[in-house]
Formats: structure tokens, C-alpha cells, sequence
């Protein structure tokens, strides 16, 4: 619903067709352009217009994983420490949530859940209830709103019934 204003003029070339790249269109958004051409004497042709609407096609960056293995826990709770990725917070702000997957042994990752990307320097997720004396490998993965995934960041770790320190 906007007025329309030139943004670019191409000189005729006698090509078959021209090229102008648009930049900084917000995504998800339609955006309409419109094409006129002048000859010499000033006349304006008819605009031609169409819109489009620019989709994310990058995925966000790896986010970074370590595990550590709290006290006095039995044996079968492993802590997910979650570094945000570069596209999270202070980055493109692209992420909208992190996806934890989960396997056990040599097994397939199956995703375990998800935690919602607020900007945080590093999130935390806390996985209990696991196999005792089982590798339990994890894997994390941020994906933006368009649905594109990063590639797993992964770690594995025997969990273990350890005591706090006296």
C-alpha cells in the first residue's frame, strides 16, 4: 500500500534483458518492484510490476555443546551446556529454537526436544532419566523460522554415580 518511487535506472543497452539485484528486503514480506521504460523524448511506458516475497535459505550457525555430568545424581542425568550460535542474539537473530537429539550407544539420534532461542549467551538442558553405565550420545542444532537447520554439533558421555565434594 505504499507510493511508488524509482530506486534504480538501467541504461538501455540493447540487451535482451536486464538485471538489478534488491538488497535489505525484510523476509517473509511481499515486496512489489514495478519496471517502466523511457524513451528519449521523456515518454513513459505502461509499468509492468509483480511482487515477490524473499525467503531464508541459509541455515543458522552451529551452536557448541559440552556435557558435564552432575553430582550426586545416580548415575543417569547428564547436563546439555549450549553455546548459542552466531546467528542467535547479537548475531542475525535467525534462530528461533535449538533442537537436542539423543542416542544411545552406536543407535540413530531421534530428537529428545527442543529449547527456544531467547538471545542467551549459552543455554542449559539437563537430561534425566538416562541408562546407567550406557554411552549416551547428544546432538544440537539451531534452526531458524523458515525451517532451515544447522548441522549437529555432537558430544557423548557415560554418565556416572558420583558423590558431591565434603
Amino acid at each position: 500500500n505504499g507510493t511508488w518511487a524509482p530506486i534504480k535506472t538501467i541504461p538501455a543497452t540493447d540487451s535482451a534483458t536486464y538485471a538489478y539485484l534488491a538488497t535489505g528486503l525484510t523476509f517473509n514480506v511481499n515486496h512489489w518492484f514495478g519496471v517502466t521504460a523511457t524513451d528519449t523524448a521523456g515518454n513513459e511506458s505502461t509499468r509492468a510490476q509483480g511482487y515477490l516475497n524473499p525467503k531464508d535459505e541459509l541455515a543458522p550457525g552451529k551452536p557448541g555443546l559440552t556435557l558435564t555430568d552432575p553430582p550426586a545424581d545416580d548415575g543417569d542425568t547428564l547436563q546439555l551446556n549450549i553455546a548459542r550460535s552466531a546467528d542467535d542474539g547479537a548475531g542475525a537473530n535467525d534462530v528461533s529454537h535449538y533442537r537436542i537429539y539423543h542416542k544411545v550407544g552406536a543407535g540413530a539420534y531421534s530428537l529428545l526436544t527442543t529449547v527456544p532461542a531467547t538471545g542467551a549467551a549459552s543455554y542449559v538442558y539437563v537430561a534425566t532419566g538416562l541408562t546407567r553405565g550406557a554411552v549416551h550420545g547428544f546432538g544440537v542444532s539451531a534452526r531458524d523460522r523458515s525451517g532451515n537447520e544447522s548441522a549437529k554439533t555432537e558430544a557423548s558421555a557415560t554418565p556416572a554415580d558420583t558423590t558431591p565434594a565434603q
